[in-house]
Order: structure tokens, then sequence, then C-alpha cells
């Protein structure tokens, strides 16, 4: 349901420096005219419509599948690109060839103030935010580094120099999809690099799903982050790890609980 942002990133990658060979949208089965506007303001665009919403994952599942590019940008619909983004993104992956992901500096839509430059892993399960988080972009440190984690929202890809393809899990459906993706991948050595001068504007959000401050908490939202949480640690750390971090888990589910009393309007949720 991209219907307001979608026109505004198509025309931000074709006024880029750096021409695309092809753009694709993958649609999970929206409702509004966003896929109509596309089709008939932009032809040239390859459109994929699922015949069921299985999440963002799924989306970058099929797009991976169907993509001829050695780069592969991927994007959410509620993205801009600067006009320089794509050609840095491409210059760093042609001069930094050991590593597989470059991850741009994301942020908040017609400001330097920066949202998303990659995070670190906290052993809890979930992410901590970047130094960065909330900082005008004079403010930062502008170093190159490697990452370990990154967002979904925007990610360049080369697809080629993969020890082995990873492919998103569509079991999470929304939330920690992208923080599992990142974790296998760092494992096996598809290793991320973080490129602050290719910036990308993020404006919005999942409708229903994000949360920008407010009294209630999506419920829906909070339900992914508890059961997701879970699937993620089972799946990726040994037994012996699980057992160690048992009282921190406890502590951490007796916050999650207070925090669904607290914030959410459905207090089963939790449960």
């Amino acid at each position: 349901n991209g219907e307001q942002y979608l026109p505004n990133l198509i025309r931000s990658i074709k006024n880029s420096s750096y021409a695309p060979f092809e753009i694709l949208i993958i649609d999970n089965c929206s409702t509004d005219n966003g896929i109509q506007i596309i089709k008939k303001d932009f032809p040239d665009v390859r459109i994929y419509e699922m015949n069921k919403n299985n999440g963002p994952g799924a989306s970058r599942n099929f797009g991976l599948k169907v993509t001829n590019g050695e780069y592969i940008l991927f994007l959410d619909n509620d993205t801009e690109v600067k006009k320089d983004t794509l050609k840095k993104l491409v210059l760093a992956a042609e001069k930094n060839k050991k590593y597989v992901f470059f991850i741009p500096r994301i942020l908040y839509y017609n400001t330097n103030i920066i949202q998303k430059e990659g995070s670190r892993f906290h052993y809890t399960g979930i992410t901590v935010h970047s130094s960065n988080y909330n900082l005008k972009k004079n403010e930062s440190k502008k170093d190159n580094r490697i990452l370990k984690t990154f967002s979904g929202t925007a990610f360049f890809f080369a697809k080629d120099r993969c020890k082995k393809l990873i492919f998103y899990d569509e079991t999470f459906f929304y939330a920690f999809e992208d923080l599992d993706y990142a974790i296998r991948n760092y494992m096996i050595g598809n290793m991320p690099w973080f490129i602050p001068e290719a910036e990308i504007y993020h404006k919005g959000g999942t409708i229903g799903l994000s949360y920008r401050g407010g009294k209630d908490y999506p419920s829906e939202r909070l339900f992914y982050i508890i059961r997701n949480r879970w699937i993620l640690l089972l799946k990726n750390y040994e037994i012996k790890t699980l057992i160690l971090l048992i009282p921190i888990n406890l502590l951490f589910e007796l916050a999650l609980f207070i925090f669904t009393l607290w914030k959410s309007k459905d207090k089963i949720i939790y449960f």
C-alpha cells in the first residue's frame, strides 16, 4: 500500500547519476492504487504481484530470485535515494571486493538527522541503535566500518560474491527478519560494510505495525516482537548459551510483560 510513496521513490531512482539496469517492484497484495499508477506512469518498471502477503522477507526473497543484477539495492517503498547514492554504493562495492553488503546511511526524510546506519547486536536477541542515532550528520563519526547487523529498509548487495546465498526466513513475517538475515550472513562470512556518504531518506513506516511514538503501542507489532525474538534465539543459539541466558531472559520477559500492560490496549497479546 505504497501509493503515496512509490512515484517519488521511482523518480528519485531514475534521477540518479548512476542509471540502474532494472527497477523491480514486488507487491504484497496491495489494496490501494499504487500498482496501477506505476503501470501508467512508469511502464518500464517490472512489477511482480504476490498472491499472498507473507511479509517483507518473502518479497525480498522473490526479488532476489528474479533479478538479473550483479548488484542489487533493496529499498522499502517509503524511501528515496539521493542523486549520487547509487553511484557511491557501486563505487564502494568495486573498491571493497571482500565485502558482500554495503549499508547506506538512512536519514529521516528531508532532514540531516540520522535514523539508521546499521546496529549492534545484543545477546538478548535485540539490536541496539547506532551511537549516531538521532544525531545530525555533522555531529556523527563518518568512518567506514564493518557492521554485524543492518536494516532491511535499504541495503546494497553484491550477489555474485556470496560465500553462500542466504534467503530471508519467512517464518518471522514481520520484525526480527532483518536481524536473523544479517546474523546468518555474518556467521558464514558474508560481511557488511558501512558507507556513510551514501544517503537514503526514509519517510514513514508500515501502517498498523510501525511505531513513531504516541500513547498506544500497536498490538500486532508487539505480538511479533515477543514471538520473533524467541524464534531468533532458539534458531541461532546453542543450547548451552540459552541456559546461561535464562536469568537475563526472565528479566527481559518481565520487562516486556510490564510494557504490554502499560502501552498496549490488548493486554492479553503477551500470552
